[in-house]
């Protein structure tokens, strides 16, 4: 068996924590830190919300309209960062082999969409 490498299984065990948080996520932004480690801030993209709002009501108590206040700062898309990740580069290697394979099998599954 000439060049072949033998190969040792390593039995390993998945366990989730009470609690663990599950967030939907539509985008990231990060970079490198000053030690060397990538860093990577998921957000979710939404539209902005009132600071404030005056809501007008009827003799009866019946909703007639709401008056939404904005700040003066016109700002179109707001970001919200929910999770940072910050992984060491020989942890982000697999990380990266792992998401590119999962885009792979999804492409397959929903036929090239």
């Amino acid at each position: 068996m000439g060049g072949q490498n033998k190969l040792r299984k390593i039995a390993v065990k998945y366990k989730e924590s009470g609690g663990v948080p599950s967030f939907y996520v539509n985008g990231v932004y990060g970079g490198i830190s000053p030690k060397g480690e990538i860093v990577m801030k998921f957000f979710r993209e939404q539209i902005p919300l009132p600071e404030s709002a005056d809501i007008y009501v009827d003799e009866d108590g019946r909703f007639v309209k709401e008056d939404n206040k904005f700040g003066e700062e016109k700002i179109d898309v707001v970001r919200e960062i929910l999770v940072e990740i910050v992984l060491q580069p020989e942890h982000a290697k697999p990380f990266a082999l792992w998401l590119q394979s999962k885009l792979e099998e999804y492409e397959r599954l929903a036929g090239g969409r």
